[in-house]
């Protein structure tokens, strides 16, 4: 079914109580501007060409909205999942409150307001642009992954895993907590004020430039590599093993905890605060110094240097020590 209003300023206004359209009679449209919403039952709509959606209300099924155009929505509200895709476009959605699993996508850049599904996961997906976030609150998993940048400007929350993956650019978050295993990736610098998992570990990749932290909290384990420095400039603390690598850069970390044996090492110099770990410490820089404040290590600490080694603080160790 094809419903048009194609002049200038048209709209469809769309009311049903037991549903609009379905998975294997979706209704299409065209027009400049559209609302929907029903009482029961799902909403399943198709935009030709470019879209505005005021209002896309589905209280007690799902919503699934495509556009072959740009697609802008201001509001979506329903129980149950929503899909919704721009195939050939932008997609921007303002605010998102959603009762399951929902995917958002598009081929050009994705920007999204605050958005919460109360049940299930979140996918957000660019196919050949970046993400532009705001707060993100998914009771389930949240992956988001972009051809270019990653920005999420407000807070970060997943009941389950979190999967970040900028492709071609950068990484930049706000903060985030998760209830399973972290993993952040991105070819250019990767940037977040704070980061925990309550569960699992935690993982941040840069292949191509540094990574800096305001505070990274894992419950398990926590690995951070990267191409160029990495800097954690309040906290490192991990239930197992924290291992940083940066093979093109300094390395800097204001404070360490670790529950098992951990290595830092960085071509450049490495300056490290008061640090503990309850099995083995390896610290080493191939180019360059370390500059050590206390070290506190239940196992064996090993420190190598290209150039020199200082140490402000006592260093303790409960095996044997090479220096």
């Amino acid at each position: 079914t094809l419903l048009g209003a194609t002049g200038a300023g048209g709209m469809i206004d769309l009311r049903a109580g037991t549903g609009i359209g379905s998975a294997a009679a979706e209704l299409t449209f065209a027009a400049p501007f559209l609302s929907a919403s029903s009482i029961t039952g799902d909403v399943v709509l198709a935009a030709s060409g470019t879209t505005r959606v005021a209002s896309l209300v589905a209280s007690s099924g799902a919503a699934d909205l495509s556009a072959s155009g740009d697609l802008t929505v201001d509001t979506v509200t329903t129980g149950s999942g929503a899909h919704i895709a721009a195939t050939a476009g932008t997609l921007d959605i303002a605010s998102l409150t959603a009762g399951a699993s929902s995917t958002l996508s598009a081929s050009g850049t994705v920007t999204l307001g605050d958005a919460i599904t109360t049940a299930g996961d979140l996918t957000i997906t660019s196919t050949a642009g970046g993400l532009s976030l705001a707060g993100l609150d998914s009771a389930g998993k949240l992956t988001l992954t972009a051809a270019t940048s990653i920005a999420v400007t407000g807070a970060l929350h997943a009941g389950d895993t979190v999967d970040a993956t900028a492709q071609n650019g950068t990484l930049t978050l706000a903060g985030l907590s998760a209830g399973g295993a972290t993993s952040l990736t991105a070819t250019g610098p990767i940037s977040l004020a704070s980061a925990t998992t309550t569960v699992g570990s935690f993982s941040a990749v840069s292949s191509g430039a540094g990574i800096t932290a305001g505070t990274i909290a894992a419950a398990t384990g926590a690995t951070l590599t990267a191409a160029g420095p990495i800097a954690i400039t309040t906290a490192l603390t991990a239930g197992e093993a924290a291992n940083v690598t940066t093979t093109a850069g300094t390395l800097g970390i204001a404070s360490l905890t670790a529950g098992a044996s951990s290595v830092l090492s960085a071509a450049g110099a490495i300056t490290l605060g008061d640090a503990a770990t309850a099995g083995n410490l390896d610290v080493t820089s191939t180019g360059a110094s370390l500059s050590l404040a206390r070290l506190d290590v239940a196992g064996d600490l090993t420190l190598t240097a290209a150039t020199s080694i200082s140490a402000t603080g006592s260093l303790l160790a409960g095996g044997t020590m090479a220096i």
